[in-house]
């Protein structure tokens, strides 16, 4: 019987920019949903637009992204699909954007645990994080801010 130890070795994704520190702060939504599930409907809304925008309740989570000929909206409710919405949920709806390119590279970890958890706060960082008995991985990413210059295709 063979026993196969995997070694990893990941590469820093560096972007620069301005440093920014993470505060402790409480979660306002935490979502548990499967990697694979989060990693196809990133990958899928990939072909759309360059933003994510995630809508978050206490009863669903839309993932939604806009292009130039398109648009598309990929909703999942809670408890259903072990899809989980939990957390503090005092906020009513919370709606935050990010860069489409940086979570479908977060999602590539989705094959190193069965679930991911989203962590969302207003105006904090996103937190895509992968658990299991050996692999704790979590990635941060600030949200994009819209300029106000900015025209939306639809």
């Amino acid at each position: 019987r063979y026993v196969f130890i995997p070694l990893f070795e990941m590469k820093k994704l560096v972007i620069h920019g301005e440093r920014l520190g993470i505060p402790e702060t409480r979660e306002t939504y935490s979502v548990k949903m499967p990697g694979a599930m989060f990693r196809e409907i990133c990958s899928n809304l990939s072909v759309v637009g360059e933003t994510l925008e995630i809508t978050v309740n206490s009863e669903t989570i839309g993932f939604s992204c806009k292009g130039s000929f398109s648009q598309a909206l990929i909703r999942c409710r809670n408890n259903h699909d072990k899809v989980s919405i939990g957390g503090l949920m005092d906020e009513g709806e919370l709606t935050l954007a990010f860069a489409l390119r940086y979570v479908c590279t977060f999602t590539k970890a989705a094959g190193l645990s069965e679930y991911v958890k989203i962590d969302f706060t207003e105006e904090m960082p996103l937190l895509i994080g992968y658990y299991d008995d050996l692999i704790h991985l979590e990635f941060f990413l600030a949200p994009r801010i819209e300029d106000d210059d900015s025209e939306g295709s639809f």
